[in-house]
């Protein structure tokens, strides 16, 4: 008999009896819930979502097919909340919490349509977030180490000597001929994928008409001569309207998603009994 419990045959039937027992003890007497119907509006719906995976209708097969894995689909489901497997599923937990967030969602697009009124009102109180960039127009002498053993030392030598020269006189010297003397209209997003974030910074704190540096980036040492910065505009309303309706119908999704879980969240009173929480939250 000992050596017979120590078989894994014996450890798996014994499992499987559990298993039964749990499955037997957790079965519903109601007919009506071991009912799974299909009507047109389900069946419709499973096509869908094979036509939006595939991009053409099933064949009669493929249907057939689609049927019985929902089938397939909603008796393993039924069966396995009977019992209880879903208890403390972590995956199960986020979907299920993701699906209420999405029901928020829906709900919000039945709401009324958003109105230009509606609209002109949002972006009168996010003004700054529709503007065209703030741009930058200027010079630029780069030293770099092909003509210059030195070339943070070459840039300063020529700013303390020549502080006040023209932009044309100092286009003689420097090294790298490949890039722009004249940098025209440029935002700061344009700038940083060129040349770094380091001469953006350096040219949104320019005064214009004076040399400015040296200013490394990966090129080598620049200095500056920054002839115009345009402040940021204003975008007209046309012109951002779609942009608008989009970010107001999204931050109308998120608030109404919060409202949703504060109303829910009422319903229950929570209780946090652990020390560790309260340590590790006021570490924070």
């Amino acid at each position: 008999m000992i050596k017979l419990m120590k078989e894994p045959l014996f450890h798996f039937l014994l499992i499987g009896a559990v298993l039964f027992f749990v499955y037997d003890r957790t079965q519903e007497t109601h007919t009506e819930e071991k009912q799974i119907v299909i009507d047109d509006n389900h069946l419709n719906h499973l096509i869908s979502l094979w036509q939006l995976k595939w991009q053409r209708p099933p064949t009669q097969e493929e249907l057939n097919g689609i049927v019985q894995k929902y089938i397939r689909q909603e008796i393993l489901y039924r069966e396995a909340l009977r019992m209880n497997l879903d208890h403390n599923d972590e995956m199960i937990k986020s979907r299920l919490a993701q699906k209420m967030e999405f029901l928020s969602d829906d709900l919000t697009t039945l709401s009324d349509p958003v109105t230009d009124e509606t609209l002109k009102g949002y972006y009168t109180s996010n003004q700054s977030s529709y503007q065209s960039p703030e741009t930058y127009s200027f010079y630029q002498v780069v030293f770099s180490e092909d003509r210059y053993k030195e070339p943070m030392r070459e840039a300063k030598r020529l700013l303390r000597n020549m502080p006040d020269a023209s932009p044309e006189v100092l286009h003689a010297y420097g090294s790298l001929r490949a890039l722009p003397f004249f940098i025209q209209e440029q935002n700061k997003q344009q700038v940083e994928n060129t040349f770094g974030g380091s001469l953006h910074q350096a040219l949104s704190k320019l005064p214009t008409e004076q040399w400015y540096g040296p200013v490394q980036s990966a090129y080598g040492t620049h200095i500056l001569y920054l002839t115009q910065k345009t402040p940021p505009k204003d975008l007209p309303f046309e012109q951002v309207k779609k942009v608008l309706q989009r970010d107001y119908e999204y931050n109308r999704a998120q608030q109404n998603r919060e409202a949703m879980y504060e109303q829910m969240k009422n319903n229950y009173k929570i209780k946090i009994e652990t020390e560790l929480y309260s340590a590790v939250s006021s570490e924070q």
